[in-house]
């Protein structure tokens, strides 16, 4: 059994005649009652009463004409499903975020791409970046927002891109010694009391604020994925 003969026997059960059948489907007669002919030895039976030049189905025919009308049905909606996934119409898109900045981030694209893109299913996860590094290099994730401290190393099969930079601040109490500091500060970590979450991403990034003022918002994705985002 094949489509070929299927959508022969579809066209002569909806033309109830050979010869108009076949024209429909721009083949010769022959060929179309071999397709029907090859159907009937498979499912062992008739399919078609033969009137003269006129045919009916039989209840096996019947059956097999809403089946196969299905069968073309579903073809129609996987073409239709797959084309729209490649376009980045549609699927499921996973995108995990490292801390509260870069959710904050994403919100105004991620309206705006379920706006234009309502079969387009978002699931977000907030993640440290180990467990956002292994969900890249596994394929559970298709894209990461984070902020990458020089300590942590990613896989080289992943592509990271920068999408911004931004000062980090520090809140201090009027009286606090580093508040009468004008400019930057330099601050040895090591010799504050810093409390934290241990769930905190600040953990895995605190390396960084003993070098630096300057926080480094990452994009990062699988290789060989197609992703469509609205006005990045």
């Amino acid at each position: 059994m094949n489509l070929t003969h299927l959508r022969s026997f579809l066209a002569a059960a909806d033309e109830m005649h050979f010869g108009k059948a076949a024209k429909r489907l721009n083949i010769v007669q022959p060929a179309l009652s071999a397709h029907i002919k090859a159907l009937e030895e498979e499912f062992g039976g008739q399919l078609f009463f033969r009137i003269g030049k006129q045919v009916a189905l039989t209840n096996p025919g019947r059956i097999l004409q809403h089946e196969a009308q299905r069968i073309f049905n579903d073809i129609q909606l996987m073409k239709t499903a797959v084309s729209q996934a490649m376009s980045g119409k549609t699927g499921l898109l996973n995108i995990s975020y490292c801390d509260i900045p870069e959710m904050h981030m994403l919100m105004l694209p991620l309206n705006e791409m379920q706006t234009r893109y309502p079969d387009l299913y978002i699931r977000l996860w907030e993640e440290n970046l180990s467990s956002i590094s292994g969900g890249l290099n596994d394929g559970r994730l298709d894209i990461a927002f984070f902020t990458l401290s020089s300590h942590f190393q990613l896989p080289p099969i992943l592509e990271i891109k920068k999408i911004c930079t931004w000062a980090l601040r520090l809140a201090l109490p009027q009286n606090h010694p580093l508040a009468q500091t004008e400019g930057p500060l330099k601050i040895r970590i090591s010799t504050m009391k810093i409390l934290l979450s241990k769930a905190s991403p600040l953990i895995q990034l605190i390396g960084i604020y003993s070098e630096s003022a300057a926080l480094l918002p990452i994009l990062c994705i699988r290789p060989n994925r197609s992703l469509s985002f609205a006005n990045w």
